[in-house]
């Protein structure tokens, strides 16, 4: 055999390239078996790197190289990136079958976000990592013994469930070594080996098997069935009408450029990046309207990480060779040798001196291939354009793989080895560690509610729920910051909407009065709401002494109450006069008010004090102004809001709230109104949610403009209170904010912050604060990110919707968020319609993948 082998690589067939394809055997959770080995597979998530400092990424790239290079070394791997894409059906599946929603018209909500996932055809990044385990069988060998099975009939798995557990075992402690903050992997669960190893035979295959446990026999086989014919420079897959299904082709790397930047050349984090021009549509004139979309390019790298012998070895072999060449040149005629060759001994010298010092230096030797596919022939040459270009722009050079397509494609197909042994390259481990494949953008949880998507450098769908908090007993607030007209009342809406339909409580507080839209959303969708205006016919609806049970505690809010209206000139009195106010009706009546403790400061009999009686007649105009009956006023209404889980919309028009700049002595009168009725119906809906009968209940209140309340002397510690005891009664609250610096300002307040979400700012002081909130790098470029938020496709556009998310887990990352329909972004749209002109929420990147109906198991 060894002879024969030679006289075939003499001829230029070599050995790796004569042996089959991988036959498979079995899939299991982390472990793919084929006729000849067993694999270990692991799934990779993605890491957020795309908002970190380039001193972060570096310190995060030179992490997992140390800790990969010391659990990989020298074992045969293969590294994959693979786009599938998650379906309006398969989501619409999940949500219909193990969905939190139980209110409403829910179905329709689910059918309405499942038609939007088909619309914006988002792909999906997953990278998987297999590990060749020891003990492979011979391959000839193996296929003599397949050929006698498959002829008598007889069914091998490849591996005795006994074996199988011990495989298991092996790939359970790989993960165990790899696994680590900074580069969190996991065995791959069978049904996305299953549809990994499906879709390479055949670019029509479905979803992945809906099953768990080991896939084999008939189900595997039918899943690795198909048909692909090899051409010079391309491959055919033909579907099962014997009908060509796409088109593909397999690009080596020829040449790595002397030197990378890192960071800031992460070449496999950069195929999302790769982009072709498409015909969407045509414009009025009826020419042509295109625009980029991805291309879809995958990636399959089969590397060894060299033992540091082995590395030293060939180092040294290296440099002696460089020296050799150097002192011969220097015995020529020429007398001086060539430049290259002086720094090609100097360059083995350095890393001779790092492996013997045993500085993390590491040698792998890798074999990376990009995999390009498109439904035609002309759209497949225009991919192999754009990535060939793409590269070349970075220094990295691809061929076409002429002559060798056949090879180079099944080297790719997992359960596959090494078959172009020619195209390799030989380099410090940071070359594959520094195209960061594993980074990218990622946050939230992976399970909820779809409600945005991804725009870094990784696309894909992000989900949220603001119930999700309180289960896991964790901080219950979320804070929207950022300027006006950014999609921040729409997106704090949607969510509202959302724990709506999971049958929670929640009331909105609209201070401006354009928030009406979200009753007609759930009037459509047949949740329970209702639209409470508070105005002067809601007389003491508000009024303290009712909404709070415990009489001290509502004595003194309703002091705290009466001080805000004070008008400054009786600051010097206004706390000692409106609490002995209160006392004393809180003493003397069966059903105290607040218009009784303004009567009795009127009464100067009552205190013998006059200008604690003039505080009282100024205290008794304002009572009786449109802003101050409701909180002051007589009591003749209550708020009436329901108990019942639904959607309770609170509006109080009129309001004049005072600007960010102005502080609480400079308020006039129908500002300090104004923020009374805020604080008076915030504590109300407070009291409520708090009622022992309601605990049970998830529960939400959404608050504008929440930076007004943190001015009045105790507003900081009310909120912080407010959120503090959230989890205890799982209420939810979402804070709406345009004063970053305000919010950050109150510690208490921000490590109560679950979430947040960032819009665009424009001020350097906001800019700066945000990225504290975030807890995003203090850099320029995390001050740029944030201010070129709003930017639009057009001059002059505002996208809305666009924001920087922070995740309870501290993760950040670019997000875009999207409502079901353009109609419900209609219905809820706050912006009056006559100023709508210039706004814009854009669609997502068209995916360039192979198949718009593959998907895979999350």
């Amino acid at each position: 055999m060894k002879i024969t082998d030679r006289l075939l690589s003499v001829l230029g067939v070599d050995r790796e390239r004569r042996t089959p394809p991988p036959r498979y055997r079995a899939i299991a959770d982390g472990l793919l078996v084929t006729s000849t080995h067993t694999e270990t597979v692991l799934e990779i998530d993605t890491a957020t790197t795309d908002m970190l400092s380039m001193e972060d990424v570096l310190e995060h790239i030179e992490s997992v190289a140390l800790t990969a290079g010391s659990a990989l070394q020298g074992a045969q791997c293969q590294l994959r990136i693979l786009w599938g894409r998650i379906t309006g059906d398969s989501y619409a599946e999940e949500m219909m079958q193990n969905g939190p929603y139980t209110t409403g018209d829910w179905q329709r909500w689910v059918a309405d976000r499942a038609e939007d996932i088909d619309r914006l055809a988002m792909p999906s990044r997953y990278v998987l990592l297999h590990i060749s385990q020891a003990n492979p069988r011979d391959e000839a060998t193996q296929a003599v013994t397949d050929a006698a099975t498959d002829a008598f009939g007889l069914t091998t798995y490849g591996l005795s469930e006994r074996e199988l557990a011990y495989r298991l075992g092996q790939a359970q402690r790989v993960a165990t070594r790899l696994n680590t903050a900074r580069f969190s992997v996991k065995l791959a669960p069978a049904e996305l080996i299953a549809w990994e190893v499906g879709r390479e035979g055949k670019r029509e295959v479905p979803g992945a098997p809906d099953r768990a446990g080991v896939i084999a026999g008939a189900p595997l086989a039918a899943l690795s069935a198909g048909r692909v014919v090899p051409m010079t420079d391309h491959l055919k897959f033909y579907a099962a009408d014997g009908s060509v299904a796409a088109y593909g082709a397999v690009l080596p790397v020829l040449e790595f450029p002397e030197e990378l930047p890192l960071p800031g050349a992460e070449w496999l984090r950069e195929l999302s990046n790769v982009k072709i021009l498409e015909e969407i549509g045509e414009d009025e004139n009826g020419e042509p309207i295109f625009d980029e979309v991805d291309a879809g390019v995958e990636a399959s790298v089969r590397f060894t990480i060299m033992p540091t012998r082995e590395a030293r070895n060939q180092v040294s072999e290296g440099r002696k060779s460089a020296k050799e060449q150097r002192l011969s040149a220097a015995k020529s005629a020429a007398g001086e040798p060539a430049e290259d060759i002086l720094e090609a001994e100097a360059m083995f010298s350095g890393i001779e001196a790092a492996l013997k010092k045993s500085q993390g230096v590491r040698l792998v030797t890798m074999h990376p291939r990009f995999i390009v596919s498109a439904a035609t022939r002309d759209e497949l040459n225009a991919k192999i354009d754009s990535v060939t270009t793409f590269y070349s722009e970075m220094g990295i050079m691809l061929g076409d793989g002429a002559d060798d397509q056949k090879d180079l494609w099944l080297e790719t197909l997992p359960g596959d080895h090494v078959r172009v042994k020619d195209l390799r390259h030989v380099a410090d481990a940071e070359l594959l560690f520094g195209s960061l494949f594993w980074g990218g953008s990622a946050v939230g949880p992976d399970e909820g509610p779809i409600q945005h998507w991804l725009t870094g450098s990784t696309p894909g769908f992000t989900r949220f729920d603001v119930t999700r908090s309180s289960r896991e007993r964790d901080a219950t607030t979320v804070a929207l910051f950022g300027l006006s007209g950014r999609g921040k009342s729409v997106a704090g809406l949607q969510m509202m909407l959302e724990q709506t339909f999971m049958g929670g409580w929640g009331a909105v507080l609209d201070f401006k009065g354009d928030m009406t839209g979200v009753v007609n959303v759930a009037k459509e969708y047949q949740l329970p709401h209702s639209r409470t205006v508070i105005d002067e016919a809601a007389s003491g609806a508000l009024d303290l002494f009712g909404s709070l049970t415990d009489r001290d505690s509502a004595k003194e809010a309703a002091a705290r109450l009466l001080q805000l209206l004070a008008p400054p000139n009786y600051a010097d009195i206004a706390e000692d006069a409106t609490l002995a106010a209160t006392t004393a009706v809180a003493d003397a009546m069966d059903e105290p008010s607040t218009w009784a403790a303004i009567q009795w400061l009127l009464q100067e009999d009552n205190h013998h004090d006059e200008r604690w009686a003039r505080l009282g007649k100024s205290l008794t105009n304002l009572a009786n102004t449109t802003l101050g009956r409701p909180v002051a006023g007589p009591r003749e209404a209550s708020l009436g809001l329901p108990t019942d889980p639904g959607l309770w919309l609170v509006q109080m028009p009129g309001l004049t709230l005072p600007g960010m700049e102005k502080a609480q002595r400079d308020w006039d009168q129908t500002e300090r109104l104004s923020m009374a009725l805020m604080r008076s119906v915030i504590t109300t809906v407070v009291a409520i949610t708090g009622a022992q009968s309601m605990r049970p209940m998830p529960k939400t209140i959404m608050i504008p403009e929440v930076h007004n309340l943190l001015k009045i002397a105790d507003g900081a510690s009310f909120l912080d209170t407010t959120a503090r005891i959230g989890s205890a009664n799982r209420t939810h609250l979402i804070l709406d904010s345009q004063d970053v610096v305000g919010v950050a300002s109150h510690e208490g307040l921000v490590e109560q912050l679950n979430t947040v979400y960032c819009f665009h700012l424009q001020s350097k002081r906001q800019q700066h604060a945000g990225a504290e909130v975030l807890n995003l790098p203090e850099t320029p470029a995390t001050y740029a990110a944030i201010g070129n938020l709003a930017r639009g496709a057009k001059k002059g556009v505002v996208r809305k919707g666009h924001c920087i998310m922070r995740d309870s887990t501290g993760q950040a990352a670019q997000v875009q968020w999207q409502l079901p329909s353009p109609h419900i972004l209609d219905l809820l749209d706050t912006t009056a319609p006559e100023n709508r002109s210039g706004v814009t929420t854009p669609d997502a990147p068209t995916a360039g993948t192979p198949d718009p109906d593959e998907e895979a198991a999350a």
